[in-house]
């Protein structure tokens, strides 16, 4: 809907008065950026109604902020999250991703800049679990060059130390929610031959085994078709 607005409106003919600009000072800013700083912006992964109350009290419940947080409207499933303590606000999102009612609910730090209706939250961070890995390629350089093929890698357990040996090697990585995730990746050792690395994707919300996107169940599937799926709950 909002998109059909926006539209309508850059093609409507507009009279000689409505072209005219409106210049803002930067001085006028000032107080929306300062607050816009202990501000993220929320969105949940999910195409059907809500109970949105319920949402923000349940994200209270299960962030346990030490101070106050506030929720404000932004339009169809978007909200902005005012925190007044700013370790609040950094805190929950680096221990991102949450989830209500098994739906991935979507964090961004706010752009202040951007309208409303160009807000596009597709990007979420995740911890993942690399199975199958050669012990010699078991360290923090080896693991970030494959999240690189994911996403954009944020952290590498074992950063410290070149040698990460384990069952698995865990990265965090923030990646395109829109497309499908990646199960794993060959990797060439070069005279060691070709392997192929397992990916375990920790906190997996709601995740259609069918399509392998996040942004559905299985029996919501467009490529399920007719056929009995049944989700893995």
């Amino acid at each position: 809907m909002a998109e059909d607005l926006e539209f309508l409106c850059q093609h409507l003919s507009l009279s000689e008065k409505e072209k005219g600009e409106i210049h803002v000072e930067s001085s006028l800013l000032e107080s929306n950026i300062a607050r816009g700083e202990r501000c993220l912006v929320m969105s949940l992964l999910i195409d059907r109604y809500y109970n949105r109350e319920a949402l923000k009290n349940t994200m209270r419940k299960v962030w346990q902020p030490a101070c106050k947080v506030r929720f404000k409207n932004l339009g169809s499933n978007l909200f902005l999250v005012e925190f007044e303590d700013d370790c609040d606000k950094q805190r929950i999102f680096q221990e991102a991703p949450w989830s209500f009612d098994r739906y991935l609910v979507l964090l961004k730090h706010l752009e202040g800049d951007l309208q409303v209706t160009k807000i596009r939250l597709h990007e979420a961070s995740f911890w993942i679990r690399l199975y199958d890995m050669p012990l010699n390629a078991m360290n923090a350089k080896v693991g970030r060059l494959i999240g690189n093929k994911i996403g954009i890698v944020e952290e590498v357990d074992g950063e410290q130390g070149e040698v990460a040996w384990g069952e698995y090697l865990r990265i965090r990585v923030k990646i395109d929610i829109s497309q499908p995730l990646m199960r794993g990746i060959t990797v060439n050792l070069g005279q060691f031959g070709l392997g192929w690395i397992r990916f375990a994707y920790e906190c997996l919300p709601n995740f259609c085994y069918m399509c392998a996107k996040i942004s559905h169940r299985q029996k919501d599937c467009e490529i399920s078709g007719n056929q009995d799926v049944q989700d893995t709950d």
